[in-house]
């Protein structure tokens, strides 16, 4: 399940940066979103380049809770990593706001 789940991740994430390097290289793009074929390796690149760079932050954190806590001889899992989080792990209202209503 964790392979699976970081799979996807990794496919969730290039494809971030690829349609981030995408925005930033056609700025007047039309609405079919047709891209030049002889562009789309500089897409593949930025979005490759982007999943590398995040994702090895993000593996790097998360192995240092899963270490930490073999260290400590908890009973740990390897980290599951999940698909377009940005999306699904939202605040309802910034804890700020709330402190600001009290």
């Amino acid at each position: 399940m964790n392979i699976l789940l970081f799979g996807l991740t990794m496919a969730s994430v290039f494809f971030a940066g690829a349609v981030y390097t995408l925005g930033s290289q056609y700025q007047d793009l039309q609405p079919d979103l047709s891209v030049p074929v002889a562009n789309l390796p500089s897409i593949i690149v930025g979005g490759l380049a982007f999943m590398v760079s995040l994702l090895s932050i993000l593996v790097a954190h998360e192995f240092g809770h899963y270490l930490a806590g073999r260290y400590h001889r908890t009973h740990v899992t390897l980290p599951y990593f999940i698909p377009c989080r940005s999306d699904w792990a939202r605040w309802r209202r910034h804890p700020h706001e709330r402190a600001a209503e009290e």
